[in-house]
């Protein structure tokens, strides 16, 4: 049975006064996949990054998580709910419940083309079932080709084993290490092999080096073949809004580091092999289906620039590329410790110079409980949202169950992989849902900006969000913002909103997780001398003279336990209160009689 949104997601459209609001946005309930808008890139920000922008013109903001299954089936199951490997509808619940509206689903080209040449209809089937799910509670898919160490035959998964051709004359893993002495199942190096080493120990190996440099050199066809994958994944995708768009490759390598160890410096990584190839991919995905969004990294240790000369295929392309990075810091990761915001400065400079978007699609997801923890998630994601940026936390779950199979010292599990890293850290040994790590990934943000988002803070401490907001000036365009509050991680007992200048807006819950501002075209005080109501209301509104806040300040707070709300919509200031939403749920029922 198909689980449903609660009663008060349900009563969002009946309880809204939505003719005051006017806001063409997908509701946070189970809706047709097609409600959601497709995203494209829009003009530079102030800070000279293309913001993400729905079919409407209006920016979209997105928080994310991971899911990524390193191991056969190389996807999320579909059937029940798994607290372990499911990706279901109880699993989008809970994702939209805490804010969440993109998920970057893992789709291995082990999985799409196991045989060269020949692609798996049913995988590509499942991937689009889910992205479809998950779009009707709001949740857009980029779809990630995701890879550590490349393959199986370097303790690693993500290529398929046709398209790993090394060369050279060291065994695997040399110089890393000697040699393994026996081959596990399958001839691949068996697990207890592989864990005498951390994993990404294992590219510096020759046969991995080689293995990359086959593939960037495009050796026996492999990235046209590469290419020639994407390109049909695109094609079948292709008119789907729901899909955000094709991230070519997780963390790529720099290729043949032991032949050349000038590749180790990340520009001349990009400008040997990276720029070449996604030139050609992005050409692929393009000649398929010209308006998706095409996402291209540099290596993972780029923390200098990386060195791309121009946006894929050319910088007349920028418009539908986004530059994307990940933040991992010492000694989990080549970023140094406690430069979050250095680094998103960086990479903020580089989308600038490239003409291109720019999202941040992992990093570490809360998994301890020290307070060092909680610093270096604060620090991560307020990084990102001190420059406006979309960001994606690593795993939502492990995606991986059982013991090791077929062997007992197979690299694989039963389902999935866990030899190069996997999530959880959402949930308990048991299954429950560890409430200290949703609530920050629930952290509050506009979803949808009627206008340029200026300014986005969020103080955990206290629970205060702050926007500041450059208004939309399009007559044409809903002048509505939605931002997602969170209400049952961050405010129990409700909010009080302000909005600044006085008058220059109204406001409404979007029930329990949205708060609707809307910008009026004429403050609410200017009326003249006999007349009432704002120029609007008296047919008025967008012609000549009408006046909008250069900067509209929206900031919401915590409301203390026994104030009452003073209603569902306000005007400048007011409160939302625990109280006004349970007797909204009650009239919700009398009407629903």
């Amino acid at each position: 049975m198909v689980r449903r949104a609660p009663l008060l997601a349900h009563l969002v459209v009946a309880l809204l006064p939505r003719q005051i609001l006017g806001i063409p946005f997908a509701p946070p309930v189970a809706a047709p996949a097609a409600m959601l808008p497709a995203i494209s890139l829009g003009t530079p920000n102030a800070r000279g990054v293309r913001t993400f922008v729905d079919a409407h013109g209006h920016e979209r903001h997105f928080h994310g998580v991971n899911a990524v299954v390193k191991g056969p089936p190389w996807h999320p199951t579909v059937g029940a709910y798994d607290f372990e490997t499911s990706l279901v509808d109880r699993d989008f619940e809970l994702l939209q419940s805490a804010g969440v509206n993109v998920l970057r689903l893992g789709v291995m080209w082990s999985g799409v083309e196991p045989v060269r040449g020949q692609y798996n209809s049913t995988y590509m089937e499942t991937i689009r079932g889910i992205a479809q799910a998950a779009a009707t509670y709001g949740i857009y898919t980029l779809l990630d080709m995701h890879q550590d160490a490349m393959s199986e035959r370097f303790c690693g998964e993500g290529f398929p084993p046709w398209a790993v051709q090394p060369s050279g004359h060291l065994p695997f893993p040399e110089p890393v290490a000697a040699p393994f002495a026996d081959p596990g199942p399958g001839g691949l190096p068996s697990r207890s092999d592989c864990a005498r080493h951390a994993w990404f120990h294992y590219y510096f190996s020759e046969a991995s080096a080689t293995a990359w440099q086959a593939l960037y050199s495009n050796k026996d066809g492999l990235l046209d073949a590469w290419g020639a994958m994407w390109g049909t994944v695109a094609a079948a995708f292709k008119g789907e809004p729901h899909i955000l768009g094709i991230e070519a490759i997780n963390e790529p390598f720099a290729g043949d580091v032991i032949h050349d160890p000038l590749l180790l410096r990340p520009m001349h990584a990009s400008s040997a092999n990276l720029q070449h190839v996604f030139d050609v991919l992005a050409q692929q995905v393009w000649a398929a289906d010209p308006a998706r969004l095409f996402f291209f990294a540099g290596v993972p240790w780029a923390n200098l620039g990386t060195g791309f000369a121009h946006a894929p295929a050319g910088s007349d392309n920028g418009y539908r590329s986004v530059l994307v990075f990940h933040h991992y810091e010492v000694p989990y990761g080549p970023q140094l410790t406690n430069s979050s915001r250095e680094h998103a400065q960086l990479y903020v400079e580089d989308a600038k110079r490239l003409g291109t978007g720019l999202m941040l699609t992992e990093f570490a997801e809360l998994c301890g409980t020290s307070s060092a923890d909680s610093q270096r998630w604060e620090a991560e994601t307020s990084a990102a949202d001190g420059f406006a940026l979309s960001w994606i936390s690593w795993e939502y779950k492990s995606f991986s169950k059982g013991a090791p199979s077929p062997t007992p010292d197979s690299q694989w599990n039963e389902f999935g992989a866990r030899k190069t890293g996997v999530g959880g850290c959402l949930f308990d040994p048991d299954g429950a849902v560890r409430v200290r790590n949703l609530r920050a990934q629930a952290r509050p943000y506009a979803q949808f900006v009627a206008g340029r988002l200026r300014t986005l803070e969020f103080e955990p401490l206290v629970a205060r969000l702050y926007l500041a907001i450059e208004p939309q000036t399009d007559a044409n365009l809903t002048h509505t913002s939605v931002i997602y509050v969170g209400l049952e991680h961050w405010y129990p007992d409700g909010y009080h909103v302000d909005v600044q200048p006085t008058g220059a807006a109204v406001w409404g819950p979007m029930g329990a997780n949205f708060l609707g501002v809307r910008v009026l075209e004429t403050p609410e005080t200017e009326t003249q001398a006999g007349e009432t109501g704002s120029r609007k209301e008296r047919g008025e509104g967008g012609g000549q003279g009408h006046s909008q806040p250069e900067v509209l300040e929206i900031t919401v707070t915590p409301l203390k336990k026994g104030v009452s709300g003073k209603g569902s919509v306000g005007t400048t200031e007011g409160v939302y209160s625990k109280q006004k939403a349970v007797s909204e749920v009650d009239a919700g029922r009398d009407r629903a009689r």
